[in-house]
């Protein structure tokens, strides 16, 4: 009878729906400033993410458009990220908006070509994708990541306030959880970079918790900060 059943995706659905709580908790509990806000999309990104990778391959919805789709929501990760750690760490201003050209950059050159973007195989746990200029597409995915990281353990020194240090080693943590296996991946594995962007999301999970009870943390910490992009 349960060989019937197509359980591709099935996790992807299931860390879609706790993503989504933990959306609604952020929408609902967490004080709106900015920092927030970014941590808000971040995770609305990520959930949308496990919806649409669920419909790729438990729905069987795989046409290029679907794909691509998925690649568009989740390139906007690590430069939001930066803007999260700029943000949090009074190290934001708007020419930090320009960390976001890369990533529009290369979705616009995709965009051109999305008939090129097809999911190679889907399983329980992940999905594996097809896509142009995969080196190039990393070199944009992990140098935001890269300065992010920068950026919060400069945060995680200051021992002036101990919450703000404790939630900057607490978005560390979660980058570090995200990272580790996407390293373990590519030298162990040589197809790895079909998978990563797939295995990172599922890994991020860790992080979307994180995020969630770092908004909440951030809006006692910050309850005077009222801001409008």
């Amino acid at each position: 009878m349960f060989s019937d059943i197509n359980f591709d995706g099935v996790l992807s659905l299931f860390l879609f729906c706790i993503e989504f709580i933990l959306l609604l908790n952020i929408l609902f509990f967490a004080n709106r400033n900015r920092t927030n806000i970014i941590a808000f999309i971040m995770l609305s990104c990520l959930t949308a993410y496990q919806f649409i990778e669920f419909l790729l391959c438990n729905r069987m919805m795989q046409s290029p458009s679907i794909a691509y789709s998925a690649f568009f929501i989740i390139s906007f990760l690590p430069p939001l990220g930066f803007l999260l750690a700029t943000s949090f760490n009074n190290r934001f201003n708007r020419m930090n908006y320009l960390i976001l050209i890369p990533a529009i950059s290369i979705l616009a050159y995709y965009a051109t070509m999305i008939e090129t973007f097809k999911v190679a195989k889907c399983t329980v746990i992940y999905a594996s994708y097809n896509y142009p200029l995969g080196d190039l597409y990393g070199l944009i995915y992990y140098l935001p990541i890269l300065a992010t990281l920068i950026i919060l353990l400069q945060g995680a020194k200051n021992k002036s306030a101990t919450d703000i240090r404790n939630l900057n080693i607490l978005l560390i943590v979660g980058y570090v959880i995200i990272i580790i296996p996407s390293i373990l991946g590519f030298i162990f594995y040589h197809e790895y970079w079909r998978i990563v962007e797939s295995v990172m999301c599922k890994f991020a999970f860790f992080f979307a918790a994180a995020l969630s009870y770092f908004t909440l943390k951030n809006g006692k910490l910050r309850k005077e900060i009222k801001t409008v992009f």
